[in-house]
């Protein structure tokens, strides 16, 4: 599936993706990492490079380092996610990390300390 779209339904996009490139919004970012999707981030503005660096640091996708990458280099970096186990292994840890987390369960352990 590749396409340009205003509204992304993120649900049913990421059911049928393998890899997801973005322009490193954290939401969205987020959403693909805890769906098992590895991210190919190009993005340059607000919170993007902290989130680019933070994938490229957790090794589950690939950090262009521009908002303007070459076609070439972001067909270069979807192709070699798809042939990379072991991101697509860290990708699925760390899927599995966002599943087991129970942040509600967190937030009532913290306001029993306030």
């Amino acid at each position: 599936m590749l396409g340009w779209s205003r509204f992304i339904p993120f649900g049913a996009l990421f059911r049928r993706a393998d890899v997801f490139v973005t322009n490193g919004g954290f939401g969205a970012t987020q959403q693909a990492l805890a769906c098992g999707i590895p991210v190919v981030v190009a993005g340059a503005t607000d919170d993007k490079p902290s989130v680019a660096a933070r994938v490229a640091a957790r090794g589950v996708g690939v950090e262009l380092g521009t908002a303007t990458p070459e076609p070439a280099r972001i067909k270069d970096a979807v192709l070699g996610l798809l042939l990379d186990q072991a991101t697509r292994t860290r990708v699925a840890v760390l899927a599995q990390e966002y599943h087991d987390h129970d942040a509600v369960a967190e937030v009532e352990q913290l306001a029993d300390l306030f």
